[in-house]
């Protein structure tokens, strides 16, 4: 994290885990599926929605639903902290702190892996601008930075769902309110805090 630590312009600093999501989506209640659902400005992505509080991997959990069962087009699992969570080429992405937002969306339109992942980031990026006041920027192709250290990750892996369709997951891991981070990652990685 950089000297002087980023703030949060207009909001406060919550330490848990119920608010961190909420910060990103501008809301100020305890997150679980109903205020998530609430929060959600959205008539597409979320309308299914699981949280939970602990998971493997959020795109993990999402692919092995999917392997299930049919999932609507946005179906969005959101997780307070992920044991192992991942990104590309198979590094490990630190989310088991709760201060985090640690989600997967599912999406079914016949897109491409790559463009989905410059698509998450660019977004991102569009809402952190807009919303919060942030000077983040995409590195490509998958990597959301701040003062060159990496704030947000995107990984996209497509699954074919019980049905045959094809689906692609996204899985977005943001560093929202952590004040520390281990010492292997502390001088490339940054929060929204």
């Amino acid at each position: 994290m950089p000297p002087g630590a980023l703030e949060q312009r207009g909001k406060t600093s919550a330490r848990s885990s119920r608010l961190s999501a909420a910060l990103v989506l501008g809301y100020t209640q305890s997150v679980n599926a109903e205020t998530l659902t609430q929060a959600l400005a959205t008539s597409r992505f979320g309308r299914w929605l699981r949280h939970e509080e602990v998971v493997d991997s959020t795109n993990d959990r999402a692919a092995a639903v999917l392997a299930r069962e049919v999932l609507p087009d946005g179906a969005l699992f959101v997780a307070a902290r992920q044991t192992r969570g991942r990104g590309t080429g198979g590094n490990r992405w630190l989310s088991d702190d709760p201060d985090g937002l640690w989600l997967s969306l599912v999406l079914h339109e016949p897109l491409a892996v790559q463009p989905l992942s410059f698509l998450a980031g660019i977004a991102l990026v569009d809402v952190l601008r807009a919303r919060y006041g942030i000077d983040a920027h995409v590195k490509w192709p998958n990597d959301v930075l701040v003062e060159r250290r990496k704030l947000s990750g995107c990984l996209v892996e497509s699954q074919r769902e019980a049905g045959g369709r094809q689906a692609w997951i996204v899985g977005i891991g943001v560093n929202v309110n952590q004040a520390r981070f281990p010492e292997e990652i502390e001088a490339r990685a940054v929060s929204m805090r």
